[in-house]
């Protein structure tokens, strides 16, 4: 069942469909508290969340396809082809932000074990004593 939150955000979500970029954030932004605001996920990974924006999905789908079909026809201008551009690449953008999916490239942080530094800067010492002998 959909919370009067959810609704809320989905309801300003669906008002801003088709009207330029989308970011859902913002649209959560005195609704919800702030750790669930800095992390939209819980929000669009909920089932609720997913059954209301489906059929925006669907319809910004078959949008996409008439926009790739198109963009298939050969007699474009360039100038034609570029705003088709542009608006594809708009609307694969909300797809992914509305259905939850990553709409930019994802910073991946790792730590390294220190035995695998230490064997690092033990053959960059090695290395480098052997180029000055």
């Amino acid at each position: 069942m959909t919370t009067l939150n959810q609704k809320t955000v989905i309801d300003r979500i669906k008002r801003k469909v088709g009207k330029g970029r989308i970011s859902i954030g913002p649209e959560m932004k005195g609704i919800y508290a702030d750790s669930v605001v800095k992390n939209p996920k819980k929000l669009t990974g909920s089932k609720a969340y997913k059954k209301e924006m489906k059929p925006i999905l669907e319809r910004l789908t078959e949008h996409r396809n008439k926009v790739l079909k198109t963009m298939d026809e050969k007699d474009l201008t360039q100038e034609q082809y570029k705003t088709l551009g542009e608006e594809l690449a708009r609307i694969n953008h909300d797809i992914q932000l509305l259905g939850g999916g990553d709409t930019e490239r994802q910073t991946i942080k790792f730590q390294l074990d220190s035995d695998i530094i230490e064997k690092n800067a033990d053959a960059d010492s090695k290395n480098n004593s052997k180029g000055q002998a």
